[in-house]
């Protein structure tokens, strides 16, 4: 995150408060917004606590929500949880982001065959990658080589 954006993010975390406050904002619109911030500025202890409360609280609908908590785990160290998570996520939606999480749980809590089977299943969706996609596949397929877990020429 660039320097400029910090007092950006707390600048829109201050209104946001305020609409909450004065306007009567939707709670779980806030909940999960305020997270977004948080989740922006790296704080993601603070993030996740946001995201749970929308997911538990307000029940939110956002098929993403879940897989924001999952990346907040990872990013905590705490990887049990962060697969409880992604695996919930991606059986609820199809998306390539939670699968690369998913990849990733699967691999940080030693299920090495499973996050193999996972990436291989994620490798034969490569022309649908975006950009970021692309970069996150990569640095997977480079830590599974480091790793010993796959061979250079795959």
């Amino acid at each position: 995150m660039s320097l400029l954006l910090f007092p950006i993010i707390i600048v829109q975390l201050i209104f946001l408060h305020f609409g909450y406050a004065l306007l009567g904002m939707d709670h779980e619109y806030f909940y999960v917004k305020r997270g977004n911030y948080l989740y922006e500025l790296k704080c993601y202890s603070l993030a996740l606590g946001n995201y749970k409360t929308a997911l538990e609280k307000y029940d939110t609908k956002d098929p993403l929500i879940k897989g924001t908590i999952a990346y907040c785990y990872l990013m905590l160290g705490n990887y049990k949880e962060s697969l409880r998570y992604y695996r919930e996520a991606y059986r609820e939606y199809d998306h390539l982001d939670l699968l690369i999480g998913l990849v990733c749980a699967e691999l940080n809590n030693e299920n090495d065959e499973k996050g193999l089977q996972l990436f291989e299943q994620l490798m034969k969706r490569e022309n649908e990658f975006d950009a970021h996609q692309k970069q996150e596949a990569k640095d997977i397929k480079k830590k599974l080589i480091e790793d010993g877990l796959i061979s250079n020429n795959i």
